[in-house]
């Protein structure tokens, strides 16, 4: 299952939410799970997040603590909640 996220940030959460993702990146390079892939981006106006999760069974992320501490807190460091969408992917490309 791929899901994408889309969120805006408060200005003044934009270096918590910076930490907390480098802190759950800092638990998957421990844990090394193989059952999820967590790509995020930050935008050019700085503030709006996407988040990329594959993963086979979405319940496996509450395994996470990091993981879990970042999306628990989400609501906070938000001026628009996050939008989430299940995607289904029609193609790709790598040289």
């Amino acid at each position: 299952m791929r899901v994408v996220s889309r969120y805006r940030l408060k200005e003044d959460q934009k270096d918590l939410d910076a930490r907390l993702v480098a802190a759950v990146h800092d638990e998957l390079d421990r844990v090394r799970p193989d059952w999820l892939r967590w790509d995020v981006f930050r935008l050019e106006d700085g503030v709006t997040i996407v988040s990329v999760v594959d993963v086979d069974d979405p319940s496996q992320l509450r395994r996470l603590v990091e993981f879990t501490a970042y999306t628990e807190t989400l609501d906070v460091r938000c001026e628009e909640p996050p939008v989430t969408d299940v995607v289904e992917q029609l193609g790709r490309y790598r040289p």
